[in-house]
């Protein structure tokens, strides 16, 4: 996804669900070299799980801060790769059941049961409504939709039961940080290697 708007100039805006491209992947994960040469101003959404397996949070947070502005960045907590997806739960457990190739065989031994990690509705809210704000907002020039996603996101999701991360890289992060020892990106903050 975050290639694409090199090779496409009808590309406005992205979404990236869990992207991979960090310049250190996890075994098993394809290796992407992801430039950013975009060429012109492609607001990017970034939408990360704090304990995704395959593709590290760390990771992630790398590829954000190597993104063109505009950006912005949402972590949801207690969530794993296969929250991006329609049918979490199943997803989950199939995947933790299966044998896959030698070079990512580890991944499935890895994985927290989904029963530890976030409800799949809540990662569905989480998607849906930031997704939809991001294209709202950037597509369509709506006021409301930026004024949600420049807000605090963080206690409207609360309301909805779903608990998300702001990934702020500086500024009122710092500020944050020294009050709750989170950014979203640090250790301890699905960071794992």
């Amino acid at each position: 996804m975050l290639a694409t708007p090199e090779a496409e100039p009808r590309v406005r805006a992205v979404v990236a669900l869990g992207p991979g491209g960090s310049a250190h992947p996890r075994l098993g994960v394809l290796p992407l070299e992801l430039t950013f040469q975009w060429g012109r101003d492609v607001p990017a959404l970034y939408l990360a799980a704090e304990d995704d397996t395959p593709i590290p949070l760390a990771g992630v947070c790398e590829l954000f801060d190597r993104t063109p502005e505009p950006k912005r960045m949402f972590v949801l907590r207690l969530a794993d790769h296969q929250h991006f997806l329609d049918d979490v739960e199943g997803e989950h457990e199939a995947l933790r059941a299966m044998t896959l190739p030698t070079e990512a065989a580890w991944i499935p031994a890895a994985m927290q049961p989904i029963t530890q990690l976030c409800p799949g509705e809540h990662a569905h809210v989480f998607v849906r409504g930031l997704t939809l704000g991001q294209l709202d907002a950037t597509l369509r020039g709506s006021a409301a939709a930026e004024r949600f996603l420049a807000g605090d996101v963080e206690a409207k999701l609360a309301n909805r039961k779903v608990a998300a991360i702001a990934h702020r890289p500086s500024g009122p992060a710092e500020s944050r940080q020294a009050s709750t020892g989170t950014s979203g990106c640090g250790a301890g903050q699905g960071a794992k290697s």
